[in-house]
């Protein structure tokens, strides 16, 4: 395998430069406790900085929205639960964890939810 030197995408699986990531724009400037600057690979935020919610979460229309592309999700990739928006609306716990497995599987196939309390009993 060889080095891209400047096309579409990685072909290596070559560890990355600093001038490569720097180009890719993965670098960015953070500033130290003893206010000089440092580069940080991530971008990662202090625990004091708050990071603002982009989306309309309080918003009841958007939250309508959020539901029903949901439930059109589950049904068109096999969910085998009956679901409806009504149900998504204040689902259980145990629907709440049925779904998250269901798309924590459909991202990443293979995965097995643990076990709950009240299933060990």
């Amino acid at each position: 395998m060889s080095r891209s030197s400047g096309g579409v995408g990685r072909q290596s699986f070559l560890p990355l430069s600093v001038q490569d990531t720097n180009r890719m724009g993965l670098i960015t400037p953070q500033k130290t406790s003893a206010g000089t600057s440092r580069n940080s690979q991530y971008g990662a935020f202090s625990g004091t900085d708050k990071i603002k919610e982009p989306r309309p979460i309080h918003d009841k229309a958007y939250i309508q929205q959020c539901i029903r592309q949901l439930c059109e999700f589950l049904s068109e990739n096999g969910y085998s639960q009956t679901i409806s928006v009504k149900s998504l609306q204040a689902p259980s716990s145990k629907d709440f964890i049925r779904i998250f497995s269901f798309i924590y599987n459909f991202l990443s196939p293979g995965y097995e939810a643990p076990a709950t309390r009240s299933e060990e009993h």
